[in-house]
């Protein structure tokens, strides 16, 4: 019979000291992943396709994009610094919520594999597609195209 201060999810001794460091090798990897991203990302300017349409990345902007954005080109970079705030406060809400269920519940190996899975929702971003923005050729983007 399992109590309230009991469960069959309680991990002890080696099992819980491997499982604690596996989760923080995982969410210091995370955590790097998302610091790395941001500052390559945010330094450069949004890709430009300039072939067919339909051979493009569905992110990156096509030549009457560009057109367009020339006549207003700051309101699309507000819109461009928006998303990254947007994208930083949804990153940041899933590594606090992973981090206060692991401070809460550190010996649970359910509570560190669902904080491990936040932080490492957070480290995507608001979307999986974000890692389509990454400059192909680059050391990131070889790490993410083995994931």
């Amino acid at each position: 019979m399992v109590t309230g201060t009991e469960s069959h999810t309680t991990l002890h001794g080696s099992a819980l000291w491997l499982a604690r460091i596996v989760w923080v090798a995982m969410t210091l990897f995370c955590i790097a992943y998302y610091v790395y991203w941001t500052v390559t990302t945010v330094a450069q300017p949004l890709p430009v396709c300039t072939t067919q349409p339909s051979a493009c990345n569905p992110y990156y902007l096509g030549v009457e994009d560009v057109a367009v954005m020339g006549a207003n080109a700051a309101l699309f970079e507000w819109i461009g610094h928006s998303f990254a705030i947007l994208n930083a406060l949804a990153s940041l809400t899933f590594v606090v919520v992973g981090l206060v269920i692991v401070w809460r519940k550190s010996n649970d190996w359910m509570a560190l594999l669902i904080s491990a899975m936040l932080i490492s929702l957070g480290a995507v971003g608001i979307s999986p597609a974000t890692a389509q923005t990454i400059p192909p050729g680059t050391l990131l983007y070889w790490v993410v195209a083995m994931i």
